[in-house]
């Protein structure tokens, strides 16, 4: 049976954010809090405050327990463990920092130290605002409005390099899909700005692309009159005013998607039309055929990858290339190079490769690399005469094929 609940005399009971805002100096509350319609925002530089007051408070209600730890306190607060910042602008002034969705009772002592404002907060986890202080912290760069938006010059020795705002995101979508960059800079993760240091860094420590590091660009990149920079596994494109136009990765994720969308062109544009003896494949296990002689071989994704990855490390195949090359030319060249390959038996490997190898594979040589064929014409392997010497291990291969379209 259910009995009408009777009016209690308890205190209000508050938040813990709202308890852990008490807690807070009064100065940090009045320069870096701010009290919003629907919640509370405080800077960045707070934060370390915020979760140590938090501490404070839980402590207070648990006296001998273990104290929270930092992540703990974070993922309490915003129910995730990397939160995304937030712009607070009002009028010419930018904030950076989070937003907490907070309804603030009455008797909150730290209303009425905290500053109101009717400001919204932004996200800036995929944008990029103009008056970022961020931009104050960067060396040898300035900030420059104009009718498309604002951009980016950079002094990089006795050039100036022009940037765009979507040339910005374009390295920061780049740098978020990039595992070196993210075990170095995992803050990359929770808001674009802080790819701006990032790309700094890295154009101001790029030297000219040499033709003995061969890079794959699309098609309509691979110009004589563009300039090429590359540092740290990115490669900048700079127009003849040198004007950043694109960027890119050679590895992982941004390797794969820049396969992908190039191979998609090129399979557009052929139709039903072969390359360089070239036959495309419909299936998913294969990526495309070549006929040698009698033979018809089967090319998997992951060898041609294997293939673009590997070209560096013969010195026969970057003189034949040349630096930056095309997909297009990478495919007429594999399909030439199969041409022109011979049998050999297994002894005949350098001792370095036959350790990464089966006897019972057959084996094709073109100079200085070597086809590893199995199931009847299956090319299941591309071994380089430079592989290294001390590695034992066999070249990993995936359990299930991923197509590059």
């Amino acid at each position: 049976m259910n009995h009408p609940t009777k009016a209690l005399n308890h205190p209000i009971v508050k938040d813990p954010i709202e308890e852990a805002l008490e807690l807070l100096d009064e100065n940090l509350l009045t320069e870096a809090v701010r009290q919003l319609p629907q919640g509370v925002f405080f800077s960045e530089e707070a934060l370390p405050a915020l979760i140590h007051a938090y501490q404070e408070w839980f402590s207070s209600l648990r006296p001998g327990a273990a104290p929270l730890s930092e992540k703990k306190v974070i993922k309490r607060l915003f129910q995730d463990e990397s939160p995304t910042l937030s712009y607070l602008i009002e009028g010419k002034q930018c904030q950076v920092g989070f937003y907490l969705p907070l309804n603030l009772t009455r008797q909150s002592t730290a209303v009425g130290k905290m500053v109101k404002s009717d400001s919204s907060p932004l996200d800036a986890g995929d944008f990029l605002h103009v008056r970022d202080p961020i931009f104050n912290s960067l060396q040898n760069v300035k900030v420059e409005l104009g009718s498309q938006g604002f951009s980016l010059k950079l002094k990089r020795g006795d050039q100036t390099i022009a940037i765009s705002r979507e040339l910005i995101l374009q390295f920061a979508e780049l740098a978020r899909n990039s595992r070196r960059v993210i075990e170095r800079f995992p803050e990359i993760l929770t808001a674009v700005r802080f790819a701006l240091p990032v790309l700094a860094s890295y154009l101001g420590k790029a030297r000219p692309l040499s033709n003995r590091e061969p890079k794959l660009l699309p098609e309509q990149f691979c110009n004589k009159n563009y300039k090429y920079l590359s540092a740290f596994g990115f490669t900048f494109l700079l127009g003849p005013d040198n004007k950043l136009l694109a960027c890119f990765e050679h590895s992982g994720k941004n390797l794969h998607t820049l396969l992908t969308k190039e191979f998609e062109q090129i399979k557009t544009r052929l139709g039903k039309a072969k390359l360089a003896s070239l036959e495309l494949s419909r299936s998913k296990q294969f990526l495309f055929f070549i006929k040698q002689g009698p033979e018809r071989f089967s090319i998997e994704p992951v060898v041609f990858r294997r293939w673009i990855t590997g070209i560096r490390k013969s010195g026969a195949l970057s003189r034949e290339l040349g630096s930056p090359f095309s997909l297009k030319s990478a495919l007429e060249l594999f399909a030439r190079v199969i041409k022109e390959t011979q049998e050999v038996q297994f002894y005949t490997l350098p001792g370095h490769l036959r350790e990464k190898t089966s006897p019972k594979s057959r084996f094709r040589h073109y100079k200085d690399l070597y086809f590893v064929i199995e199931s009847g014409s299956v090319i299941k392997e591309i071994l380089f005469r430079t592989e290294d010497h001390a590695s034992r291990k066999p070249y990993p291969r995936p359990s299930k094929n991923k197509r590059l379209s």
